[in-house]
């Protein structure tokens, strides 16, 4: 059967669009555009929620594919603020270009060429509103719990290079806590009278740093539909809070530790490997703080704030169609076991969705300074994910209504 390419200057100048509107904080006038644009597709898209401008809705009829993406971004970079989104060099610059407008852009593309006349399967299109900074019980992905889908293709940046490209097929763990250290408030001058918690906490980040180390020394092979993967645990510390003042020791002070763990089991595993490393990792944490000098009353425990297990798809015969369709368009595909979670993982595992992610942003652009897609990438890895939409759209392998 004959497939249908995508429109690429379409394609190119909706990324463009996409990448000027504000996304930061807020995703309104990203969602607005991509309900406009569908509309006029003949596809209606459904607000699920007045804060965060998810969106969502679906055509046909079938057991279902769901396509996803995000609307919202991380804050640019400060030498980016202010920055014109821009085509130059053979690139899109700008903030979510590739992180993750150019999945929207390519959702966008894939709603005005779907012939909604030939489909033999269900397409579900979710657009989140809120993916970056927010935790897994407050994403909204926790919306579409009611959404049935056979299987399901978020599309995040997974380009590694010109020539390669990975299919996500799972996700490391997360394990992420704050830890108040207390201290006295007073003021600069009088610090001989107080225990200052922004020392504290430079104390507690050199211990840490040593007493964390043989977590993230621990390293596993795993077989990834028959290519050996190398992954190890991750530990930092990746945020610090102490604003009262310039002139102020401040009363608290606030640390992050985020940790990404080695994942086990399939789907909606317990994943007893993380459950292992997160208890180990709390361990050290506790023993720490007892160790730190106080007032009154001990240091806080830590508070969990993420906690997710890791996870592998075995799902070869959908990892198979993305991975013919990567190469048709000039790439080798991997499968992968991606560091961070995604709404993939989330669809996965909260919603029983099995998600694959394959989207077409580089994948060393996310969260950095210039962030930018290669417009070939780009182009070619959408044109991928287009085939592999329309080959269960249009012939519905599973044989089933």
């Amino acid at each position: 059967m004959t497939q249908a390419t995508l429109d690429t200057k379409g394609l190119q100048d909706c990324l463009l669009d996409l990448v000027g509107k504000p996304s930061f904080l807020n995703s309104w006038d990203v969602a607005k555009y991509v309900r406009s644009e569908f509309e006029q597709a003949g596809i209606a898209l459904e607000t699920l929620d007045d804060h965060y401008h998810t969106l969502l809705g679906e055509v046909g009829e079938g057991p279902g594919l769901l396509l996803g993406a995000h609307l919202d971004t991380v804050k640019p970079a400060a030498r980016d603020a202010g920055a014109v989104p821009s085509l130059r060099d053979g690139k899109c610059y700008g903030l979510g270009a590739s992180d993750d407008k150019s999945g929207v852009a390519t959702l966008i593309e894939i709603a005005r060429r779907l012939d909604t006349t030939r489909l033999r399967n269900r397409i579900i299109f979710f657009f989140s509103g809120k993916e970056e900074n927010v935790s897994a019980d407050e994403n909204p992905v926790n919306l579409l719990k009611t959404v049935k889908a056979r299987r399901g293709i978020y599309l995040e940046p997974t380009v590694e290079s010109h020539a390669t490209a990975f299919v996500g097929m799972g996700s490391m763990g997360l394990a992420r806590w704050r830890i108040k250290l207390h201290g006295r408030k007073t003021a600069s001058w009088n610090s001989e009278k107080t225990l200052n918690p922004i020392l504290l906490a430079g104390t507690f980040i050199q211990r840490f740093s040593s007493a964390s180390q043989e977590i993230r020394d621990k390293g596993l092979v795993i077989d990834v539909l028959g290519q050996d993967q190398r992954l190890a645990s991750c530990v930092n510390i990746t945020q610090i809070e102490a604003m009262e003042g310039a002139g102020v020791i401040p009363s608290e002070c606030v640390l992050t530790v985020d940790a990404r763990l080695l994942p086990s089991g399939e789907g909606t595993s317990d994943g007893e490997h993380d459950k292992g490393q997160t208890q180990e990792l709390e361990a050290v944490i506790c023993d720490i703080l007892a160790q730190l000098p106080h007032l009154d009353e001990p240091h806080p425990r830590p508070e969990r704030t993420s906690d997710y297990p890791g996870y592998m798809l075995k799902d070869k015969s959908l990892y198979e169609v993305c991975a013919t369709h990567l190469r048709n368009c000039g790439f080798s595909p991997r499968p992968w076991i991606a560091p961070a979670r995604s709404d993939g993982t989330l669809l996965t595992q909260r919603c029983g969705i099995p998600t694959v992610v394959i989207g077409p942003g580089r994948f060393d652009q996310c969260h950095v300074e210039g962030e930018h897609v290669p417009l070939d990438e780009f182009l070619r890895c959408a044109e991928a994910v287009w085939r592999v939409v329309q080959y269960y759209a249009y012939e519905n392998p599973d044989g089933d209504r």
